[in-house]
């Protein structure tokens, strides 16, 4: 996990396409280099981000997990947005791609990269494309902000024996 608040003279997200478009400056070539491995989820609330790292078997489903992220505790997330490499089940054929989706002020935004490698597939990763969804109001059962998790549990730093 990591945090900090919005440089000075940068606003705040207004709305999820910001939301979608923090999250790729916080998250995406972290994903690209390897340095980040997993899925990203990214939380504001005011001026002040969080960015946590999820990877490995997690004890709800993804969804559970960002609704935690967002819900667990004050102030309430004004925003919240998931990057992952994905291969969506839609493309034929299957392609990998970087996936940001974000949620704020009930609605949500989507945006999908294609990934190329230029040198072969142990070269660097590139994103050439980028194709945005417009913004969709969240489902009336709700989406990830102001949805209780399934289940709830304490997330917390490894400790050394995990790290």
């Amino acid at each position: 996990m990591a945090f900090d608040d919005l440089p000075e003279g940068m606003p705040a997200p207004a709305n999820a396409r910001q939301m979608v478009e923090l999250a790729a400056q916080l998250a995406v070539n972290d994903l690209l280099t390897a340095e980040v491995k997993g899925t990203v989820v990214v939380r504001v609330a005011a001026r002040s981000w969080e960015m946590w790292v999820l990877n490995g078997p997690l004890p709800t489903s993804l969804e559970d997990m960002i609704r935690y992220i967002a819900n667990s505790r004050e102030p309430a997330a004004d925003g919240v947005a998931l990057a992952h490499i994905a291969i969506r089940p839609q493309d034929e054929p299957p392609v990998p791609g970087v996936q940001v989706i974000g949620e704020l002020g009930g609605m949500f935004c989507e945006t999908w990269g294609r990934l190329e490698f230029p040198e072969g597939p142990t070269g660097p990763k590139q994103v050439p494309r980028i194709e945005w969804w417009d913004h969709k109001p969240v489902p009336e059962r709700g989406m990830w902000l102001g949805v209780d998790p399934m289940v709830m549990f304490e997330l917390g730093p490894l400790s050394a024996a995990e790290a």
